[in-house]
């Protein structure tokens, strides 16, 4: 697939995110732990939409990823941010961070419990004492019932998307294939890609939280600060702080 087309219509097919409402989320979480300003770093980026709102609340912004066509458009977005083409699992930063966020289900796309804890470990290294990790994750229940084995399609002004999906319930993986037909100068192109994403039960995220230097984990159902409490939800809101 190329990337370079996914970048130009991912905010197209973002459309429904309240990114503003989410920067708002990410803010009340951070200042509850007294982190007011400072470096920030966003792992798994994209197009760079939360950190426009990020930054204008005072946050210097260190955007990651391993998508060099998505951190040009991120670099449009949030001028002056440091970006760093990185991976998850390969992260390297200069020196440590007040907080980390990771948003849009990034987690999910870790192949294996294990990626998740080696993502994890490499937050753990760079976050300060006392700093704060937060991020997202599709549920077991949203991939099972939800996104299950359905067919979307999008038909925006300028990609009509086609996304298929396939469910495993041996770990909870929905298999996706999504064709794109991208439209330049009235002719459509079709580009093609597949992955899969993981739902982990909060409980295993949480332990591995723990295992990887992270304490006070809070886990929230929806963006207005809801604890979760056990019933099934599309998205889990995860907030720990480094010991």
């Amino acid at each position: 697939m190329s990337y370079e087309a996914f970048a130009r219509v991912y905010d197209q097919l973002t459309f429904n995110v309240d990114y503003a409402g989410y920067a708002s989320f990410i803010h009340t979480c951070l200042l509850a732990h007294n982190v007011r300003d400072g470096l920030v770093l966003d792992a798994a980026c994209g197009t760079g939409s939360i950190d426009v709102f990020l930054r204008e609340l005072g946050y210097d912004m260190i955007l990651a990823d391993d998508s060099r066509d998505m951190l040009m458009e991120a670099s449009a977005k949030v001028p002056g941010a440091l970006l760093l083409c990185q991976s998850m699992t390969a992260l390297d930063l200069y020196g440590t961070v007040r907080a980390c966020i990771c948003t849009l289900d990034s987690v999910n796309h870790l192949p294996s419990a294990r990626d998740v804890r080696a993502f994890f470990e490499k937050i753990s290294l760079f976050t300060e004492p006392g700093g704060v990790f937060i991020f997202d994750v599709n549920t077991p229940y949203k991939h099972r019932e939800i996104l299950g084995n359905r067919t979307f399609i999008y038909d925006l002004p300028d990609v009509y998307c086609v996304w298929q999906n396939h469910y495993e319930e041996t770990d909870h993986a929905v298999g996706i294939a999504l064709d794109f037909f991208v439209n330049a100068d009235g002719k459509y192109t079709r580009y093609h890609d597949s992955f899969r994403e993981i739902a982990h039960e909060p409980d295993a995220i949480s332990a591995l939280l723990r295992d990887t230097g992270f304490k006070d984990v809070t886990i929230c159902s929806d963006l207005d600060g809801t604890r979760f409490d056990g019933r099934d939800c599309e998205r889990l809101y995860f907030c720990a702080t480094k010991e």
